[in-house]
Formats: C-alpha cells, structure tokens, sequence
C-alpha cells in the first residue's frame, strides 16, 4: 500500500492511470485480509478456509472492476504543478462500501473476541493491542485515504500508509509482552524475504552471460526460495518442538505436585488411622489383661464400658472401610421409598442408651406430614446416625434439637446442638477429609464419620451444610418423592 502511494506521487503521464488504479487495488487487499485476519486471530484455526475462498473471489471482482473499467477508477491525472489527481467512477460508492464493510464488521468481531475472554487470559490483551493499532491507524487512514479523496483532496494521502507504524508498534508490544507470535519464527522469515529481495536484484543485474545465461540467475533464484523455504520449516519445527517440551514439563510438574498431595494424604490417612485405634485397642487390651486375672471381680471391671469401647472401635473401622470404598467408586445405592421420620425414631431408639447416659435432652419437631425419599436405606441411615452420633458426643448435659421440614420439592433435616468441639472447621476443612490443617481427632469424634455423611447424602442428590453459631448446626436437602 505504502510503496502504491509513493509511486502514484510520482507517476508521470504515462503510468498516472495505472498507479491510480493500484493505490486502491492495495487498499481493498488491506480489508480483505484484515477481515480475514480477525477471522482467525488469536487461535489461528484453520476453519474458515470457506470463507477465505468467498473473500478472495469477491476481492477479485473488485480488482477487476478497478483495473478493467472505469465504474470505479476511471483513471488518474498527471499534474506538474500539484498532486496528481484521482478521477472517480460513478460506481467508486461500491468501493467505500466494500472498505467499510469490511473494517467495520472485523473492528467489531475483534471487540466481541477483547469482552469474550476472561480478565487472566492473555489471548485478551492480544486482541487488545491489535485493536487499539489498527483503530488508530484505520480511523487515519479512512479520513485521508477515503473521506478526503472521495472529496478531492490529495494532500494528505501519504498519512494513510504512514499510520501503520502505529499498527506495527502495538503488535510488537504484544509480541514482546504477551507472546503473540513466535519470534524467532518472525524473524526468520523476515531474513529470507531480504534475502529473497536482495537474490532478484541480483538477477536483474546479470548482463551478457550467453545462450544459457538465463539459467544462472533462475538457479540462484530456485536455490535462494529452496534455502529460505527449507530454514523456515527447520526453525518452525524447532520452536514446536521446544513449546511441546515446555509443555511436557509442564505437566510433569503437575503430575509431581498431584504425586505430593497423594503422598500427604496418605500420610495423614495412615497417621490418623493409627491415633484412632491405639486409644481403643489400649483400652480393650488392657481389658483383656483383666479379664486373664483370676482374681479380677467381672462385676466391677465394667464390662459395659468395654462394650461400649468396642462398639465405637468398629465404628471407626467402618468409616475408615466407607472411605476407601467411597474414594474407589465400590459403593453401590439401592432405591428404596425411605421415611426419614422413621429412621429418625430407628436411629433414636437405638442409641437410648448413649442419650441417657450423656444426660441429653432430644427436641423432635417433626409434625403429622409424611417425609419420603427414594435412596439406600441402609446408607442413608449410616448418613444420619453419624451426624445425630456426633452431636450426642459433643452435647453432654445439653439439648439436641432435631428438625424435619419441606420446602420447595425437598425435605430438610436440621440437626442442632450446644456442643463446644473443632467443628467450626468441619465446613471448609473437615469435609475436604484429610486436610493440611490440623484438627482435634479424638475417639469421641474423628470427623471422619461427617466426612462418610457428607458423600453419602451427595450421592442421593442432596446437599450437605454446617454452620456454627454459638453450637454446631448440620442441615441435610434431599429431594422428596
């Protein structure tokens, strides 16, 4: 465009015509391939080779008309004493249509591109360097180049070519700061183009080389577009070979970070498996040591609380066998029609014992409705019955409150207590099951049994919540029948 500029400037009367002719030649190259290249940019896909045949058709159409006819360009004046002078077709509006059209529509698409991305995607800072060069210099450009030669003015023509600097400058900052091109790939195709450049002026220099002379200059011309074509490939071939190794390393680092956390969990897993079981297989061996001794009166040994310290044993076992087989997918879910007030009252009944003997108070506030769900039974109460354990534990002296309600298609279990522990955690750390924080894990509450709650009441559709406001309050959503 900039090299159709300077030689109209200087056309003579001669080739005015057809310099004329070319300077808008050039510019509807620019907007065809500016459109295209908002087609593609920045992922550079290459999906739009349909469009790309539309576009070079219609852009020959245009040439054509320009270069064959007079409804666009009917041709150029020569002037010694001003600019030379453009002499429009009575069709050129089909011309400032087509440049319009096209710069418009491809400002537009890269603005949609620029809000599309996400504020850390640095594909949105791309599309925003590219942008800002080419508004700047299309706004010029069509003032000068357009407005102003649609009006007969050709002083200011030369701005117009000028302006891309401002083109070249920001995609160069994106180069530099955000990696928009390869560089070296840039680089080396600039440097085979000026050697390429350098190789025909050579051979537009050979003179007087006889009757097989015009085969040098077309060897050195072959061998030259061979070189250049041959180091590009070789270039672009090792900067995908290095970006496919950065990757690759890339993704063994994250493939060694996920190894560490495995190696944490497991670590905490087995720590916290061994704390758990030493307090009770202590308890039940040292029992067992009693029980040996002849002597020992059964009767005042407590046999109760040994009962008691086996029970809350295999309690912890099966949270710990429920983990793995949850972490493993092995769990399998019956669809039973379950009575959550039902289960509830099993549950209750069931550990009467512990109640009384904590000295706690049970508020039930369940009313007259029905309250069924489909889902395993026997998971369900395991899911519950942790939850309603760990505020028994946690509650001594104290009222747990236990609510049934229904809102919205679902059924809500609000289980609350009094009880002062490390629960407060449980929201944000506890139930992510082994968490790097620590974490009070006594026999009486581990919080491995919440963590067993949680996976279960999710796998029935539900939602699992913890809040603490001056107690600890477990609320269960599950869709009802």
């Amino acid at each position: 465009w900039a090299g159709s500029v300077a030689f109209y400037r200087i056309a003579n009367y001669e080739s005015v015509d057809y310099m004329a002719r070319s300077l808008y030649v050039s510019a509807t190259l620019i907007a065809s391939s500016f459109y295209y290249f908002s087609l593609i940019f920045p992922d550079f896909k290459q999906e739009y080779k349909g469009k790309l045949i539309k576009i070079i058709f219609i852009n020959s159409i245009l040439i054509f008309l320009i270069l064959k006819t007079d409804t666009i360009i009917a041709g150029g004046v020569a002037l010694e004493s001003s600019d030379n002078k453009i002499l429009f077709g009575p069709y050129s509006i089909i011309f400032i249509i087509y440049i319009l059209y096209y710069f418009c529509s491809s400002f537009l698409r890269l603005l949609r591109k620029y809000f599309n991305y996400s504020k850390d995607n640095p594909k949105k800072f791309q599309v925003l360097y590219v942008f800002i060069g080419y508004t700047l210099s299309g706004v010029i450009s069509f003032n000068t180049n357009l407005l102003l030669h649609s009006l007969g003015n050709f002083k200011y023509v030369w701005l117009g070519p000028a302006s891309t600097i401002l083109v070249a400058l920001s995609i160069t900052y994106a180069v530099t700061k955000h990696r928009l091109f390869n560089v070296k790939i840039i680089t080396t195709e600039f440097f085979v183009f000026i050697l390429w450049a350098f190789t025909l002026i050579k051979i537009s220099a050979f003179e007087n080389l006889g009757e097989f002379g015009v085969l040098i200059p077309l060897s050195f011309l072959l061998l030259s577009l061979t070189i250049g074509i041959l180091l590009i490939k070789s270039v672009k071939k090792q900067a995908e070979q290095h970006e496919e190794n950065k990757r690759l390393v890339l993704q063994l680092a994250n493939a060694n970070q996920q190894l560490k956390e495995v190696d944490d969990i497991k670590s905490k897993f087995v720590s916290l498996a061994r704390h758990q079981m030493a307090s009770p297989l202590t308890a039940i061996n040292a029992y067992a040591s009693l029980l040996n001794d002849k002597d020992v009166d059964l009767d005042k040994i407590g046999l109760k609380s040994l009962q008691g310290i086996i029970d809350r044993f295999i309690v912890i076992v099966k949270d710990f066998l429920a983990i793995s087989q949850i972490e493993n997918e092995e769990v399998k879910y019956s669809n039973d029609e379950v009575d959550l007030a039902q289960t509830l009252n099993d549950i209750l009944c069931e550990r009467k014992f512990i109640i009384d003997h904590h000295n706690i108070n049970i508020e039930m506030d369940i009313g007259d409705e029905e309250y069924k769900i489909k889902g395993d039974t026997a998971k369900l109460n395991t899911a519950i019955a942790n939850i309603l354990e760990n505020s028994i534990q946690y509650s001594k002296d104290s009222t747990v409150l236990i609510k049934l309600e229904k809102k919205n298609s679902k059924i809500v279990l609000t289980i609350s207590d009094e009880g002062v522990r490390s629960l407060p955690e449980i929201s944000s750390v506890l139930l992510k099951k082994f968490s790097p924080d620590p974490f009070e894990a006594t026999i009486m509450g581990n919080g491995l049994g919440v963590y067993v709650s949680k996976r279960f009441i999710e796998a029935h559709g539900g939602t699992f919540e913890i809040k603490n406001d001056g107690g600890c309050q477990f609320v269960i959503l599950l869709p009802q029948v």
